[in-house]
């Protein structure tokens, strides 16, 4: 069986040559996965912000924390309050690696985008539905989903507080058992 050079670092190609050694290990399911998942969050994210490039985001998602979080099944019996608070951590240490490393300021609601399209993409995927948290984690917030909804927001401009005060109200939405749901109102076709 063929092996494929697999990477872990974050560091862009001309800045590799110091690494002396590179881990390498079996292409797998679960290294496609994340690479797409990766590049899917990006790509949303950027929709919104062309200020942070691919290369930048990656690593500032890869070290926020929510992998690792959503990889723990003990964190999927998590109360909405509770992964409110995570998510606020990690959206704002996306935001802070971004500019420390990239020297680029990142709003909210573009970290915000990030780090939630990557949690859908997890969900979508199978691995916390059926568990609590499937209920209160939020879709990606974008205009599409806005507009449908009835609002009008600039997701790409919301600070901290505007996007938490989005969220209360998006979670008092009624007729919606799992705020995923929340989605049918989103129709990237239309």
């Amino acid at each position: 069986m063929k092996r494929a050079m697999v990477r872990h670092d974050s560091a862009p190609r001309s800045s590799r040559a110091h690494l002396k050694v590179n881990a390498v290990q079996p292409y797998s399911i679960e290294i496609a996965t994340e690479r797409f998942l990766l590049w899917a969050a990006c790509r949303a994210a950027q929709a919104g912000s062309a200020r942070a490039t691919r290369r930048e985001f990656i690593p500032a998602l890869r070290s926020c924390g929510v992998m690792e979080w959503l990889k723990e099944p003990a964190n999927h019996l998590s109360t909405d309050s509770v992964y409110d608070v995570e998510f606020d951590k990690w959206v704002t240490k996306v935001q802070r690696h971004v500019r420390l490393h990239a020297r680029k300021h990142v709003k909210y609601g573009v970290g915000a985008k990030l780090v939630s399209t990557y949690v859908k993409g997890t969900f979508l995927l199978g691995t916390f539905r059926g568990t609590i948290l499937e209920k209160h984690v939020m879709p990606p917030l974008d205009s599409i989903l806005l507009k449908g909804l009835g609002l009008s927001h600039k997701w790409q401009q919301l600070t901290r507080a505007q996007f938490k005060r989005l969220i209360v109200r998006l979670r008092e939405l009624p007729g919606y058992e799992a705020k995923w749901e929340l989605e049918r109102d989103w129709d990237p076709g239309v």
